[in-house]
């Protein structure tokens, strides 16, 4: 852990618990407590930035036509899952990854792998994705949800769709 994360970690702990037990869990004294909460103020820490894509099942439903059809919930045979997810740190030249098994597919089973995203989710400041108020983060959240994890700490979300969007003419080329 770096020095001024630990600063961070130390000054945030005894503005919530108070300084006595900031100093009996850290063995600090409070005079070094009191430095690091008036140097927490004066340093920010960069915030962690999280690059992320997630990929899933289809929907499989019984349907009466091709187009344009309304699926109710008695329709669905197997619902979506998640099947994988790869991320990066920002500034960070590793790449995380996981993907569900053959007998985890069949079943529909995604949890551990929407654990180890939630794992890294929960640390971000900010997560990144390509259409992801549309998708990747409604469909991660709800995962996270049938899958008994609580919401991850609070983030930020930067869609580069959303943003390609805004300055860029989307869709077919006009020639």
């Amino acid at each position: 852990m770096k020095k001024s994360d630990h600063i961070l970690e130390v000054s945030n702990y005894a503005k919530v618990n108070g300084i006595e037990k900031a100093s009996k869990k850290y063995g600090l004294s409070f005079e070094s407590i009191s430095r690091y909460m008036r140097v927490s103020k004066e340093t920010k820490r960069a915030p962690k930035i999280l690059l992320f894509d997630i990929e899933t099942t289809p929907v499989k439903a019984y349907v009466w036509r091709m187009w344009k059809e309304n699926i109710s919930n008695d329709q669905i045979i197997d619902n979506w899952c998640m099947i994988s997810w790869a991320a990066k740190w920002l500034n960070d030249s590793e790449y995380k990854s996981d993907i569900v098994s053959v007998s985890e597919i069949k079943k529909r089973n995604d949890k551990r792998i929407v654990k180890s995203l939630y794992k890294l989710v929960d640390e971000a400041d900010v997560v990144i994705a390509h259409a992801a108020n549309r998708f990747d983060v409604k469909r991660m959240n709800t995962r996270f949800i049938l899958n008994g994890l609580n919401r991850p700490s609070p983030y930020k979300v930067i869609d580069t769709l959303r943003i390609a969007k805004r300055y860029f003419e989307i869709g077919r080329a006009h020639v």
